[in-house]
């Protein structure tokens, strides 16, 4: 580490004096201006140079070496300043997919809603079929023989495997719903209820341990998650 430079006062008899600046050769190269008025003064290893008069004018391998530092302090300040730029895009483009996501959900469960209640309105509208009643010609009618074929019983739909309880505690507050399924999975049950500060979904996951683990999302983002026995 560089420490803070330590000058020598040689001499100095009287105000009216010239000061004397030494360096000491213990504290390596550094570069320091004693005033506001004053010119820099290099320390290089012990040696000191300054442009003011009664010293050594700077050799052009120290001011080489002090422009390639001060070069090197730029770039990486303008590496640090474009590494931030680069972060905060890339934090408001996850931001605007989430909100993105989340509006398309929205939409969709009002589609869907939309489209139920127009379903039951329907229902209730349109008058019940009359029951036929049975006629003579029905009552005297030949039964038929019926032919009933077996079908094999269709193939069930794979199960969703129960979720790691180890791998529940990475699910952290804040998350979206893509990134807790990258983590968990597909939820064995899902609820989606529209509120007025947006679409509340409520995730189930069945663990490995028989536990259940409930996670709750609010405007997209996990808000709580826990787990009953």
């Amino acid at each position: 580490m560089l420490r803070w430079p330590f000058l020598i006062l040689v001499s100095a008899t009287c105000l009216a004096a010239q000061i004397r600046w030494t360096c000491d050769a213990k504290d390596g190269k550094f570069i320091v201006t004693p005033c506001a008025t004053c010119k820099k003064f290099y320390c290089w290893d012990g040696k000191i140079f300054s442009e003011e008069p009664g010293y050594t004018r700077p050799p052009s391998y120290v001011l080489s070496y002090w422009e390639e530092v001060h070069r090197r302090s730029e770039q990486i300040r303008a590496d640090i300043d474009r590494r931030g730029k680069e972060l905060r895009e890339q934090v408001q483009r996850a931001e605007q997919d989430s909100a993105r996501l989340n509006q398309e959900r929205m939409q969709a469960h009002k589609e869907y809603m939309d489209d139920l209640n127009r379903r039951i309105s329907e229902s209730r509208s349109s008058p019940a079929s009359p029951r036929s009643g049975m006629t003579a010609n029905t009552q005297r009618a030949v039964p038929k023989t019926l032919v009933v074929v077996a079908r094999e019983p269709a193939t069930p739909a794979p199960s969703v495997p129960p979720a790691s309880r180890a791998k529940l505690s990475e699910v952290q507050v804040g998350m979206d719903r893509a990134a807790v399924e990258v983590v968990l999975g597909k939820p064995h049950s899902a609820l989606s209820i529209p509120e007025e500060d947006g679409l509340v979904e409520a995730l189930t996951y069945m663990l490995d341990d028989h536990a259940t683990a409930h996670v709750r999302i609010e405007k997209g983002k996990v808000v709580s998650v826990k787990i009953s026995d």
